[in-house]
């Protein structure tokens, strides 16, 4: 258990000592320093949570913005989120192992090429579409007036997956490098902006629900603005490069499509949820239960997806360069982890079944 991978040293996440941002970490330092950020990201969650209950409560607004976010999520885990992590990060190490720095840096902008023309398309159909969207398929239950500003906001807010698309390949590349501290800080600092929005209306009451939502796009840039000066140290080399045949990218998108696919069925099962609460009689139904899942994420989070997170670049890095015995190994050491945490956490039983948290960029934005 205590090999190279898995090896640990209080120093190292010590800011003593040279560039912390730059430092490579093991899976076991990962961890822990994710579970930290994590858990500072929750509290702060918790008092963002407070303000947003003093301010709307489980009322017509917070409904109508719990039911907005739907949508922005969707497009943000369906093409940007963990999937495209996942599907980034073992291309890129054996891109650079096998064709040096150079190729590596284009696939990456290659990759961030494609993925901003391909959301900035999805987002302007998204807009024009928003209000049969919401009124048809998201919430049919709701008084029309609510729609609207359901529709309303739902158009502010997918200005996000545009932001958090950049975010992600960033994301992808300081992890495949095992540079988890500047990601780490994007978690904490991202209830930040939401909180910085809340402020907003209590300071400026009429302003009502439209200062979280702003917030959410100020999250946003705040989480994407934060990783950008460790992109920098990398030397990151920047190409405006197009070509759709590249077999790099091919690669990508030959591993982005099954997890597609999972997140498409998982989204889909959340419109149907919310849908139907819509018809529920008790209209404070879909805040009630947004607030029910912050408590039911959080076990999920701290475990399943931190391990994910700090395991993926170790195993990419092992399947590029053929040693699949220290591969399976170390696979065998973090599910046999995670197993145990789970049952230690009173469970006892083996982890549920993992959720839109178990990807590598946690895709529950909002909350």
């Amino acid at each position: 258990m205590f090999s190279k991978a898995f090896r640990f040293n209080i120093k190292n996440l010590l800011p003593e000592g040279g560039d912390i941002s730059l430092r490579n970490f093991s899976i076991t330092e990962a961890v822990l320093l994710l579970v930290m950020a994590f858990l500072v990201s929750r509290g702060l969650g918790v008092i963002r949570q407070i303000i947003f209950n003093a301010l709307f409560g489980t009322g017509i607004e917070a409904n109508a913005y719990y039911a907005a976010a739907r949508l922005p999520e969707i497009l943000f885990d369906l093409i940007a989120g963990g999937a495209l992590t996942h599907a980034f990060i073992p291309v890129f190490l054996s891109q650079e192992k096998n064709r040096g720095q150079r190729e590596a840096w284009r696939l990456a902008s290659l990759v961030f090429n494609v993925l901003l023309v391909a959301l900035t398309v999805l987002v302007l159909i998204s807009e024009a579409v928003a209000p049969f969207f919401v009124s048809r398929l998201l919430v049919p239950g709701y008084p029309p007036a609510q729609q609207a500003l359901t529709a309303t906001l739902t158009r502010i807010m997918l200005i996000q997956p545009l932001v958090l698309g950049v975010g992600t390949v960033i994301t992808a590349v300081l992890d495949s490098k095992r540079q988890f501290f500047l990601p780490a800080v994007s978690l904490a600092i991202y209830n930040v902006g939401l909180i910085g929005g809340l402020l907003v209306t209590l300071a400026v009451p009429g302003i009502g629900i439209y200062g979280p939502t702003y917030g959410v796009l100020a999250a946003a840039l705040l989480q994407v603005a934060v990783m950008v000066p460790g992109l920098v140290k990398q030397g990151v080399r920047y190409s405006f490069f197009w070509d759709l045949k590249y077999p790099g990218l091919r690669d990508v998108m030959r591993m982005l499509g099954p997890n597609m696919l999972a997140v498409a069925i998982t989204s889909t099962g959340f419109i149907v949820d919310t849908a139907f609460i819509s018809f529920m009689p008790d209209k404070a139904s879909l805040a009630a239960s947004r607030n029910a899942h912050l408590l039911f994420a959080l076990p999920l989070a701290l475990v399943g997806q931190t391990m994910a997170l700090a395991g993926l670049p170790q195993l990419s890095a092992l399947a590029t360069s053929g040693r699949y015995v220290r591969l399976r190994t170390t696979l065998l050491k973090l599910a046999g982890s995670s197993a145990h945490s789970q049952y230690r956490r009173g469970s006892g039983a083996l982890p549920l079944r993992q959720t839109r948290h178990s990807t590598a960029l946690p895709t529950w934005r909002v909350w």
